[in-house]
């Protein structure tokens, strides 16, 4: 019985940290892509277990991506980075990074994709606690025209 009643502490235990799910970890197509935090999925707390990365395409191949706005609420590592890739992962080039602040702020970031189709990808090095944020991802624009010799 105490056997039992230990294994079921640590699996309940266990299975409140590793319940840390991301907003969006999942491929999304729209002109405006809502980014936040990973959170708890029984307590809605935010959490922070491992990167958290998708896709997102503007849905129009004549429309790229030009801006990131975060506001930044609670932030316990300020190592925390948005990244934004120009293309489907992390092997893209790398075309804007918004790092978390030492303080709750808010910032924009201008950036020019190429396509419309980016990767972004969060991460921060402390794993004990995720810092709380959101905001968008806007697209606009004409992707840039590639001349023609």
């Amino acid at each position: 019985m105490f056997k039992t009643g230990i294994l079921l502490l640590l699996i309940f235990t266990n299975g409140i940290k590793s319940s840390c799910k991301c907003y969006q970890n999942f491929p999304t197509t729209g002109k405006i892509v809502e980014v936040s935090n990973a959170f708890d999925a029984n307590t809605f707390e935010s959490c922070y277990k491992s990167p958290c990365a998708f896709v997102a395409n503007s849905g129009d191949n004549n429309v790229g991506w030009n801006s990131v706005s975060i506001s930044w609420v609670n932030i316990y590592d300020p190592t925390g980075n948005i990244t934004i890739y120009d293309g489907v992962d992390e092997k893209s080039p790398v075309i804007a990074t918004v790092q978390s602040p030492s303080k709750s702020s808010s910032t924009t970031t201008s950036f020019q994709s190429s396509t419309e189709t980016i990767y972004i990808k969060y991460t921060q090095t402390i794993i004990t606690a995720g810092n709380s944020y959101y905001g968008t991802i806007q697209a606009g624009g004409s992707l840039p025209t590639i001349k023609q010799n």
